[in-house]
């Protein structure tokens, strides 16, 4: 199958998707197009899989594309990463990270290289993109000059965006400046009672830095469990018993970053008393870590941050698994966790 065959598949693939996420789609047409969608991607990866099964040289080989994360040390790109790495590992792709430098503006950029077979690429490319489009309205905006002030303090500020950093977005504002605090909140307020809704990111008890982090955690933790469900799904439909798909993409990847292979030597060491270190004396849990832990899951911002990342997750569009019946690749809960937990550049 061609490049030109799987970009029309997944051209048809997206709009369908497009036609099952329009708010004005009634409900019926909806689910219809979704299961056409999943139905067409069934079709292309049994194809693919039972090609690979007969004979793995006749099939492509891995890919490698690169998606741009963030640039400079932008806030939350821990939880942007753990976006790309989720849906990465739900598309059966491997991916590794780095920061490049840009000489022109003496910027950073992280950059995202995924591995993996075309239709799998590409389709992480889709979910990628769906997923970025919700982060950049609902957890990371930026203001938007044809909107009012108004409009744009309910967007900025119901991301949990600090009130200091808003005025400095709208008006230039100094970091100090009080009164341009005040009228951010006043603003948001306003334009929360003209729509109807409660003013989420308010209140003297809402620490906003607890709940904006809260809210992106939750983001990346409904995102799995959505793309779970949808893979669980899927698989109900028969299994496909793969020996070599894997095999491949790991190999593609190892090969390109060596220094990232398991290591099957044994390195012994010694443990003579010289030799070991001191343990470090436990204190135990102390007054700081009941108060971090109680801030981070049962303060006011940790249930409204959380309650703001499980909707915000639910708007992105996903059209079920990319490999549906796919045996021993599924991930586990444990998985998932260590997943979100990557750290940036592993």
């Amino acid at each position: 199958m061609s490049n030109a065959d799987i970009k029309k598949i997944l051209g048809r693939v997206q709009k369908l998707i497009a036609l099952a996420e329009h708010p004005n789609t009634p409900p019926g047409e909806a689910e219809l197009a979704r299961n056409t969608a999943e139905r067409i991607m069934q079709e292309y990866r049994l194809a693919e899989e039972q090609l690979l099964a007969e004979d793995i040289g006749s099939v492509a080989e891995p890919i490698v594309a690169e998606i741009e994360l963030a640039t400079d040390l932008k806030p939350l790109r821990q939880q942007l990463w753990s976006v790309m790495v989720v849906i990465a590992s739900h598309c059966d792709c491997r991916v590794y990270s780095e920061w490049k430098y840009n000489n022109d503006g003496g910027s950073f950029t992280l950059l995202a290289s995924l591995v993996g077979f075309e239709c799998d690429v590409r389709y992480a490319e889709l979910l990628y993109t769906s997923a970025r489009l919700v982060w950049s309205k609902r957890i990371d905006p930026n203001a938007d000059r044809s909107l009012s002030d108004a409009e744009n303090a309910y967007y900025l500020r119901a991301s949990g965006m600090p009130r200091n950093r808003i005025a400095s977005m709208l008006w230039g504002s100094d970091a100090n400046d009080g009164g341009a605090h005040g009228l951010v909140s006043k603003l948001y307020r306003q334009e929360c009672e003209r729509r109807g809704e409660q003013a989420t990111v308010s209140g003297r008890s809402l620490n906003a830095n607890t709940y904006r982090k809260i809210f992106a955690n939750e983001f990346v933790s409904e995102l799995y469990r959505r793309l779970s469900h949808a893979r669980k799904m899927a698989s109900q439909n028969g299994a496909l018993e793969l020996s070599g798909r894997r095999q491949m993409v790991d190999e593609k990847f190892y090969s390109l970053y060596p220094n990232l292979r398991p290591s099957t030597e044994v390195v012994m060491s010694d443990n003579t008393p010289a030799q070991q270190k001191k343990p470090r004396k436990h204190k135990g849990w102390t007054k700081a870590d009941e108060a971090c832990y109680q801030r981070m899951h049962n303060s006011e911002a940790a249930f409204r941050g959380r309650a703001a990342g499980i909707s915000a997750a639910r708007e992105i569009e996903i059209a079920g698994s990319t490999r549906p019946g796919a045996v021993g690749n599924e991930v586990s809960v444990v998985d998932a966790e260590e997943i979100s937990g990557r750290e940036i550049g592993q």
